[in-house]
C-alpha cells in the first residue's frame, strides 16, 4: 500500500526499480553464463575432433608407409621389411616392445618370429620358441577365435592365465594388446604390443588399427607360406626320383630305354645314361620279369609285377601310354625298391624271437624249447634236465656308473662268452638287460648243474675291457631242475628265477637250487612289498629317534632317526624285514623320503622344547636312490628350511657300501653337501668293504662304528682290535666317531678309554617316538 508521504513514496518506488533492474540483470548473466558453458563444450568438441581427425589421418599415413613397406619386397627382404614395418607399428602406438607370433598347429605350438624393442628394453623373442599353445590356452584360445585380447593390467590374469601373468611380470609390461592375423578365415599367429611403463586402457581405435596392420602382416605372411609350398612341392617332385627308393623308366614303342633314373637304380649298381638306347633284354638279361612285363606293355597291356634289378627286389607299375590314335607312344615304369624293407621285415622276425644286443634267443623263442623240453622230459622222467637263470649283480648302479653304451658292449662280450662255452651244450637265452638263462641237457646229478652254475660265474668273472677300461661284474645263479609237477615252462622259468632271487638276496656271486619253501617266502616278500606300499601311501611309516649322547657328560648332541611301522593290529614289523623289502622292490626312494619329512619335522619339535636343545641334530639313512636324484639337495634344503632347519642340523647317513657305489656322481654330491654344511656319516664302518683307502676321497664328518664290533668287545679280543684300529685312523684324518650299540657300563668305560667320546645305545635310550621326546629331554639335567 502506496503512503501519502512524497519522500517515502520516492524511497519505495526506487527500491521497486532496483529489484526489477537486478533481476533482469540476473537473468541476463545467468543466459550468458549457459552461452559461454556451450560454447566451452562445442570448443571442447571441436579439440576431441580435431585430435581424432589428427590421430585417424597420421594413422592412415602409418598404414600407408606400413603397406608400402612391402611393395617389391621379395622373400630375401621380407624379414627386413616385416622389421621396419614392426617398428613403424610399435612407434606410432607408442608402445616400448612389438613382437609377431606364428602358430605351428602340426606341433600345436607357438613361436616369437621377430620383435621390436624401444632402446633399453629388453628382447624375450629367443625364449619364445617352440611354446606350446596349452600352456597359454586362456589367450591362444581367444586368439584362434579371431577375437582380440586387451589387458589394461597384467596382475588381472594371474589366475586365468599364470604363464603369460610371470612372462608379463618378468619383463616388466604392464598392458598388452594381442591382435590374430587371419588370412582367409586361418588364423597364422597374432601381433602383440605392450606397455612397460604403465596401464593403459586400449581403445576401440587402436585395437582396430592394430587389426589392419594384422591383416597386412597376415597377407604377406600367407604369401610367402603359398611361394615356399609351390618351391618345396617342386623340390620335392624333383628330390622324388633322385633320393626316394625308385627307378623310373621310359620306353618307347620300339622297346628301347629313353629315359632312366633314380637313387634306387643307382643303388642297384646301374647308371641311367648308360642304359639308354638299349632294350630291356639288353639292359637286364636276367631280369626275366622286368623283360615278359615289357613285352605285354608294348602289346597295350599295362601290368603290376614284382622284377630283379641286378640284385635289387623292386616293385614295378608298367603303364601304357597311348597317343591320339591309340597307338603307343610309350610305356612309362615306375618301380620302387622293396630291398629294405624285406630286409627290415627279416630283421623285425629276427628282433621278435632274438635279443638285439646279444644276439641271443630271447624270452618267447626259449619258451618253445623249454615246452619241448619238457615234453620230452614227460615221456622220459629218468633223463635229469636243469635250468638256469642267472643275473647280472648290482646293475643298477653299473648302468649309472657306465651309461648305456658300454652297458651294451658289456652285453655282447658276456654273451659272446657264454655262446662260446655254451652253445653246443644246451639253449641259451637273454630274457631281458640283465636277465639270462641256460637249458643244461646231459647232466646227471644236482652236483654237475652246481658245477655249470660255477662255471658261469668263472666266465662273468673274468675282466671285461671296454675303451681302455676294465669293468668287473659277477653274477646270482638260480638252478631249478624239471619235474612232474610242472604245468608249464613258465612255472619252470619261475622257479629257477625265485632261485636267482635268493641268490642275488644271499649276497650275490652265488648260486641256488630251488626249493619249494623259497616259492612260498617269494609270496610272502610279495605279500609284504603291498602292504609297505599302502602304509607309505597312507603315511603310516614312523620315524622314532634314539639319541646319539656325549659318553663323559651324557649329553645328547643328537639323535638317529629310526623307521618303525606297525601294521593294523599294532603290531611292529622290524626294519630288518620291511627294509630289504623295500629295496628290493624299488621303494627306498618313497621310504627315504618320508623318513626325510617326519625326522625334521620331529628334530623341529625338539628344537622349540626348549632353546637350549637348538643345536641337537637328527641324523638321517639315505639311499643312493635317493642321492642319485639331482634335485636330491634342492629338496633336502626347502625341507629344512619349512622346519626352521640350517644344513647343520641334518646328518645325512650312508652305508659303507653305498659310499664306495660305482656310480661317481654320488661323491661329488657328498661334497657338494658338505660344503652346504651338511654333516656326513658313514654307517656301519667296517662291516663292508674292509677298505679304508677311500675314505680320503669322501668328505665323511663322522664314522659310525657297528654295533657288531661292541658286542664282539665281550667275546674276543677282535671286535676291540677293530674299534681301536678305527678309532685311531679317524683320530689321524680327523674325524669323529659314534659307536653303536653301547648297552653296557663296561662297554662305555672300554670305548671311552679308546678315545671314543660319542655314543648310542640302550644304556642311555632306546629309539622312542617324538611324543616321547618331551619327557625324555626334561630329565635332562
Amino acid at each position: 500500500m502506496l503512503t501519502d508521504n512524497p519522500l517515502l513514496l520516492f524511497t519505495q518506488l526506487f527500491a521497486v526499480v532496483s529489484l526489477a533492474i537486478l533481476t533482469i540483470q540476473l537473468l541476463a548473466m545467468r543466459k550468458s553464463r549457459k552461452r559461454a558453458d556451450n560454447l566451452l563444450k562445442e570448443l571442447e568438441i571441436g579439440k576431441r575432433e580435431y585430435k581424432l581427425l589428427q590421430y585417424r589421418a597420421t594413422s592412415n599415413k602409418v598404414m600407408m608407409e606400413i603397406s608400402g613397406s612391402f611393395v617389391g619386397c621379395d622373400k630375401s627382404d621380407l624379414d627386413s621389411a616385416l622389421k621396419n614395418a614392426l617398428k613403424k607399428a610399435g612407434t606410432f602406438f607408442q608402445a616400448h616392445r612389438s613382437s609377431i607370433f606364428m602358430i605351428d598347429e602340426a606341433s600345436e605350438s607357438f613361436s616369437c618370429m621377430m620383435q621390436w624393442c624401444e632402446k633399453g628394453i629388453s628382447e624375450q623373442g629367443e625364449e619364445l620358441q617352440d611354446v606350446a599353445l596349452q600352456d597359454f590356452s586362456w589367450e591362444t584360445e581367444q586368439i584362434k577365435q579371431q577375437k582380440s585380447v586387451a589387458i589394461t593390467n597384467v596382475k588381472s590374469i594371474e589366475e586365468v592365465s599364470p604363464a603369460l601373468f610371470h612372462l608379463a611380470k618378468e619383463s616388466g609390461t604392464k598392458s598388452i594388446l594381442d591382435v590374430p592375423m587371419v588370412n582367409r578365415n586361418k588364423v597364422l599367429g597374432w601381433i602383440r604390443i605392450e606397455d612397460i611403463n604403465r596401464l593403459r586402457k586400449w581403445s576401440t581405435d587402436e585395437a582396430n588399427n592394430l587389426n589392419l596392420i594384422a591383416e597386412i602382416f597376415a597377407a604377406e605372411l600367407a604369401h610367402l607360406s603359398a611361394e615356399h609350398a609351390v618351391s618345396d612341392s617342386q623340390r620335392n617332385i624333383q628330390n622324388m626320383i633322385a633320393y626316394a627308393p625308385v627307378a623310373m623308366f621310359v620306353i618307347n614303342p620300339k622297346g628301347k630305354i629313353q629315359y632312366a633314373e633314380g637313387r634306387a637304380l643307382a643303388r642297384a649298381g646301374f647308371i641311367g645314361s648308360h642304359l639308354t638306347n638299349k632294350t630291356v633284354e639288353q639292359a637286364f638279361p636276367e631280369s626275366f620279369s622286368f623283360i615278359e612285363a615289357t613285352q605285354k606293355a608294348l602289346k597295350g597291356e599295362d601290368s603290376h609285377v614284382q622284377i630283379n634289378i641286378g640284385k635289387r627286389h623292386f616293385e614295378a607299375h608298367v603303364n601304357v601310354v597311348l597317343g591320339p590314335s591309340k597307338k603307343i607312344r610309350s610305356i612309362v615304369i615306375t618301380a620302387i625298391d622293396k630291398s629294405d624293407r624285406l630286409n627290415f621285415e627279416k630283421r623285425l622276425a629276427k628282433e621278435k624271437l632274438y635279443h638285439p644286443i646279444s644276439g641271443l634267443p630271447n624270452r618267447k623263442l626259449i619258451r618253445e624249447k623249454l615246452c619241448n623240453q619238457l615234453q620230452k622230459h614227460q615221456e622220459d622222467e629218468k633223463d635229469k634236465l636243469f635250468l638256469l637263470t642267472f643275473h647280472i649283480d648290482r646293475s643298477a648302479p653299473l648302468t649309472s656308473a657306465l651309461g648305456q653304451i658300454t652297458i651294451d658292449e658289456l652285453i655282447r662280450q658276456f654273451s659272446a662268452r657264454l655262446a662260446s662255452s655254451f652253445g653246443a651244450q644246451g639253449a641259451l637265452a637273454q630274457l631281458s638287460e640283465f636277465n639270462f638263462c641256460l637249458v643244461a641237457e646231459g647232466l646227471e646229478t644236482k652236483n654237475e648243474a652246481r658245477q655249470t652254475a660255477r662255471l658261469i660265474r668263472e666266465i662273468a668273472a673274468q675282466p671285461f675291457f671296454i675303451n681302455d677300461q676294465q669293468v668287473n661284474i659277477s653274477v646270482s645263479v638260480g638252478i631249478a631242475q624239471a619235474h612232474g609237477n610242472l604245468d608249464s615252462e613258465e612255472q619252470w622259468l619261475s622257479e629257477a628265477q625265485t632261485a636267482c632271487v635268493a641268490a642275488n638276496k644271499n649276497g650275490g656271486n652265488t648260486e641256488h637250487f630251488f626249493q619249494p619253501s623259497l616259492a612260498n617266502a617269494a609270496l610272502s616278500s610279495w605279500q609284504l612289498s603291498e602292504q609297505l606300499k599302502q602304509a607309505l601311501a597312507e603315511d603310516l611309516i614312523e620315524a622314532w629317534l634314539q639319541p646319539i649322547v656325549q659318553m663323559e657328560t651324557g649329553q645328547p648332541i643328537g639323535f638317529e632317526s629310526l623307521a618303525r611301522w606297525a601294521n593294523k593290529d599294532g603290531d611292529f614289523i622290524p626294519p630288518s624285514e620291511f627294509v630289504p623289502i623295500a629295496e628290493e622292490y624299488g621303494l627306498m626312494g618313497q621310504l627315504g623320503d618320508l623318513m626325510l619329512r617326519k625326522s625334521c619335522k620331529a628334530l623341529s619339535q625338539c628344537h622349540r622344547i626348549n632353546p637350549k636343545w637348538k643345536k641337537l641334530y637328527v641324523s638321517i639313512n639315505v639311499a643312493s636312490t635317493q642321492l642319485e636324484r639331482s634335485s636330491f639337495l634342492d629338496s633336502l634344503s626347502q625341507l629344512a628350511k619349512n622346519y626352521s632347519l640350517t644344513p647343520e642340523h641334518i646328518q645325512i647317513e650312508i652305508t659303507e657300501r653305498e659310499a664306495v657305489n660305482p656310480n661317481q656322481e654320488i661323491v661329488p654330491l657328498l661334497n657338494k653337501a658338505r660344503d652346504m654344511g651338511y654333516r656326513i656319516a658313514l654307517d656301519d664302518f667296517g662291516t663292508g668293504y674292509n677298505s679304508l683307502s677311500y675314505l680320503n676321497s669322501l668328505p665323511a664328518t663322522s664314522l659310525k662304528i657297528d654295533r657288531s664290533f661292541v658286542t664282539g668287545m665281550n667275546k674276543s679280543q677282535t671286535g676291540e682290535k677293530v674299534i681301536a684300529s678305527i678309532l685311531s685312523l679317524a683320530q689321524t684324518i680327523k674325524i669323529d666317531t659314534i659307536t653303536e650299540g653301547i648297552e653296557t657300563e663296561e662297554q662305555k668305560e672300554n670305548v671311552l678309554k679308546m678315545g671314543c667320546s660319542y655314543a648310542q645305545g640302550f644304556l642311555f635310550a632306546k629309539p622312542m617316538p617324538p611324543k616321547e621326546m618331551p619327557n625324555f629331554l626334561a630329565n635332562i639335567a
